[in-house]
């Protein structure tokens, strides 16, 4: 008759297996000694016991695991980002592979730090822009950062001009509001609270006179 093999490890020698049995004798033979404390205790009691032994349990449970981890096929787990980042300040348009092929960081890692970057373009010709990195790679982007920037031709050639209007600010898109006059205004203080001139007021209402407003009137004023 064939042998059916088992599909478990045996992890435990004799030697363990008494000791386990030795400790669970004395366990339980300090709880019979102590007495019908357990019926006494009631639900309460009860539930308190149960939390104390499995916080115990768990304890024993996790002692095991980090001794035993490699017996079972279990590997540490290796974070794919770094635990420890720093942000530095990006002044002028950059593309993610500039840094990348300066200071030798994997694309993929600069895009998993970055990911508010959906072209991998930092527009940083008119405000500046933040770039998460390693820790480490702080100092050495500081030394590099002139070099950084001075391969913009090679990776932005295709996506923005850096020698041409890229670089100069964008113009204020103008807003109109509406102001309606009220018992009391006058044009200049209508003005002086939007910080525009009352001939301004004039020229956007096409008023004649500064002094003929009417309560409940309703003025157009334009702000750069």
């Amino acid at each position: 008759m064939a042998t059916k093999k088992s599909d478990f490890d045996k992890v435990l020698s004799a030697w363990d297996v008494l000791v386990i049995a030795f400790g669970a004798m004395i366990g339980w033979g300090w709880v019979v000694s102590t007495g019908d404390w357990i019926m006494e205790g009631g639900v309460l009691g009860a539930m308190l016991g149960f939390v104390i032994g499995g916080i115990m349990v768990f304890f024993v449970g996790l002692t095991y695991a980090y001794h035993y981890y490699k017996d079972h096929h279990i590997q540490p787990y290796t974070p794919s980002l770094p635990l420890a980042t720093d942000t530095v300040t990006i002044k002028h348009n950059l593309h993610l592979e500039q840094v990348a092929a300066t200071l030798g960081i994997p694309m993929e890692l600069l895009q998993a730090l970055n990911p508010q970057y959906k072209q991998d373009i930092i527009p940083a010709a008119v405000r500046t822009y933040p770039l998460v990195l390693p820790q480490r790679e702080i100092s050495r982007f500081l030394e590099q950062e002139q070099a950084i920037y001075d391969k913009d031709s090679i990776y932005l050639a295709d996506h923005l001009s850096t020698a041409g209007e890229s670089k100069q600010p964008v113009p204020a898109v103008a807003q109109t509001t509406s102001y309606k006059v009220r018992k009391g205004d006058t044009l200049g203080a209508i003005a002086a609270k939007h910080g525009v001139t009352a001939a301004q007021l004039m020229k956007w209402n096409g008023l004649k006179s500064a002094n003929r407003l009417q309560i409940g009137q309703t003025l157009k004023i334009t702000r750069p």
